[in-house]
């Protein structure tokens, strides 16, 4: 069972074109680890609701210090590295509290767990997102493939990264 049991996108700030921000409520135990894990008896008066950020403004770096066979590259995420990026996360945490203040939800919230009422200024809520900010689904974005004639394209056809020797993707055939 997934417990994933609704979505919502929001906007961290009403002036933005597109939603930066997803809800994800989860009727799970509030000390689950992984954003999706197994249930396996019924939960009651349990949920989790963080938010995703959708779109940071923060690069995730890759490095590779010995570009040889069997070296590991290292990618760093860069989590919250940008003041945009922090904001957005402290908005949606302060969102995650207004939804949950709503009369519906009342029956099913009896208090909040993490980050804590208590946490309430913005170095609060940056410490609370430092200490737990994880990727969800999508960790590096796509890159666009595409013949040798598309100037865009990062991958090609073999899923060769382009510019860089001996790099490639492997799919299971």
């Amino acid at each position: 069972m997934l417990p994933n049991n609704a979505m919502a996108y929001l906007k961290s700030d009403p002036g933005q074109a597109i939603p930066d921000i997803q809800f994800l409520f989860m009727a799970t135990a509030p000390d689950a680890r992984a954003p999706i894990c197994r249930v396996q008896t019924p939960v009651r008066r349990r949920l989790r609701l963080p938010p995703v950020q959708l779109r940071r403004k923060a690069a995730v770096s890759c490095h590779w210090p010995r570009p040889i066979r069997g070296h590991p590259i290292r990618i760093q995420m860069n989590f919250l590295a940008t003041e945009n990026d922090r904001k957005a996360m402290r908005t949606g945490l302060r969102m995650v509290r207004e939804v949950l203040r709503q009369p519906a939800l009342q029956p099913f919230v009896e208090r909040e767990l993490f980050p804590g009422p208590a946490a309430t200024s913005d170095a609060d809520l940056d410490a609370y997102g430092r200490a737990t900010a994880i990727t969800v689904y999508h960790p590096l974005g796509t890159c666009k493939m595409g013949p040798d004639s598309d100037a865009s394209a990062v991958v090609d056809p073999e899923l060769r990264v382009r510019g860089v020797e001996g790099c490639a993707w492997s799919m299971p055939r």
